[in-house]
């Protein structure tokens, strides 16, 4: 039964890393979001005033000495720049007015704040062209002469450091988006490690194929413009050694279930498309063809087959198992034998009504006479998703074995185990998973196949 337990051993970094940059714009997102929240509030909220300051000098009609002057001056800058600020000479000067001594001397700094630069200016004007009105009548032996002439201002006297708040919501809210994240890629449920398949998925694990590079020489890449789909097999020069043994140790734990309960026949699958079961299948007889066993490799995926792309014989498959199933008249099997990869196959191209096909007594009739013919140590059957039809199910009623193939963070425990589930109760001996794809759980940078224990 499945355990619902969460360990940190079932999460691979490989697979984190990548689910996080595959959610990276709900990063990007929420930071734009968080920006832009900012500068929105900034934008209703913030209310810029102008300041136009000017500087005059009190000086005494008719002052004779200097020190004398520069005193009484000063006592009387400090009346003046409290009449300046006075409610009187505010409500008289309509503006609001800030009037400031400059220590120790007769210097006043005056400044008049407004909504805008042109209204602060026109204020200062106005009070030092008419404040003679106010102050003459409380200093009739003072004079204001102006030092500095009054300047339109060019910035907002309250400027708004946007920064720090800026950076605040972004990360605040780049945390808030990976926790998102970050639960609902736990939630995923999906297989990362050899140890969460042991403990999440409802049979055992066969083995473990690790992740292999494809097409890593320039003239496989030319293979594949000359009809072949990218696939790493065993009969590349450039596949690594613990690649091909993590196959041969699957192909002897198999062939060691089917000689022990007399089976030939066995079917792969997997639950969802992209899974990589053609091309298990493909190297699973490659495999098990090293060891000196003759197999016959049959594509009943008629809806998207894909082992014709794989061996780079498109023009074979014109006229293959589909057509010959759709064919009134009897006729033998389209079967050919590969003397480049020791293997007979049986290709197909997409065929019209494939259900009614793959239920058909002809097909019946061409696994009973594979299962007989003793020219074939084994049968291998390449079925389509399971999740997209219910071929594989009736194929599974053909076959004496099935395996599911199970490809790293793909497709959720619970829909693997109801896949198998639904091979067991077709009538097929449902034998376990196979782990595919899988990236090393020690270095993920160094990428190798792992072999698992046949059983738990």
């Amino acid at each position: 039964m499945k355990d619902e337990r969460f360990f940190w051993g079932d999460l691979h970094p490989v697979c984190v890393l990548r689910g996080l940059l595959y959610n990276l714009w709900v990063l990007i997102l929420a930071v734009l979001t968080a920006w832009l929240c900012v500068e929105g509030y900034h934008l209703f909220t913030y209310h810029p005033v102008y300041t136009a300051s000017a500087t005059v000098a009190v000086n005494v009609k008719g002052g004779t000495s200097a020190y004398t002057s520069l005193d009484l001056t000063a006592r009387m800058a400090q009346v003046f720049a409290s009449v300046f600020q006075s409610d009187t000479f505010r409500e008289a000067a309509q503006c609001d007015v800030v009037a400031s001594v400059l220590p120790e001397t007769n210097l006043i700094n005056v400044q008049v704040t407004a909504e805008n630069p042109r209204e602060s200016f026109l204020s200062l004007k106005n009070v030092l062209e008419n404040h003679a009105d106010l102050t003459d009548k409380l200093f009739s032996n003072a004079e204001l002469r102006v030092i500095r002439d009054p300047q339109v201002p060019l910035a907002p006297s309250n400027p708004v450091d946007l920064k720090p708040y800026r950076m605040r919501a972004c990360v605040g809210a780049m945390l808030a988006a990976s926790l998102i994240v970050s639960v609902l890629f736990l939630r995923r449920d999906t297989v990362q490690t050899p140890q969460a398949a042991r403990h999440k998925l409802d049979g055992r694990v066969l083995g473990t194929i690790g992740h292999e590079r494809k097409e890593k020489r320039l003239f496989v890449k030319k293979s594949r413009g000359a009809g072949r789909k990218a696939a790493a097999l065993l009969t590349d020069p450039f596949v690594r050694y613990t690649y091909t043994e993590a196959y041969q140790d699957l192909c002897a734990a198999l062939e060691h279930r089917m000689r022990r309960d007399g089976k030939k026949v066995l079917l792969l699958t997997g639950a969802g498309e992209n899974e990589g079961k053609s091309s298990v299948a493909v190297n699973l007889a490659l495999a098990l063809s090293m060891r000196g066993r003759h197999v016959l490799l049959l594509d009943l995926d008629l809806r998207k087959p894909a082992l014709h792309k794989i061996f780079g014989l498109r023009a074979a498959a014109k006229n293959g198992i589909g057509q010959y199933l759709q064919a009134e008249k009897d006729a033998e099997p389209p079967l050919i034998f590969s003397e480049k990869y020791g293997i007979s196959l049986g290709l197909t191209a997409p065929a019209a009504h494939p259900e009614r096909l793959l239920h058909s007594e002809k097909l019946k009739k061409l696994l009973l006479a594979a299962r007989a013919d003793e020219r074939f140590d084994y049968v291998l059957l390449d079925s389509p998703p399971m999740l997209l039809s219910a071929d594989a199910e009736a194929l599974s009623a053909l076959s004496d074995l099935s395996v599911l193939v199970v490809r790293q963070d793909y497709t959720p425990a619970g829909i693997l185990n109801d896949c198998a589930d639904a091979l067991t109760q077709s009538g097929t001996d449902f034998a376990g998973f196979i782990l595919n794809n899988f990236y090393a759980a020690v270095h993920p940078q160094q990428l190798f196949a792992v072999r698992t224990a046949s059983s738990k």
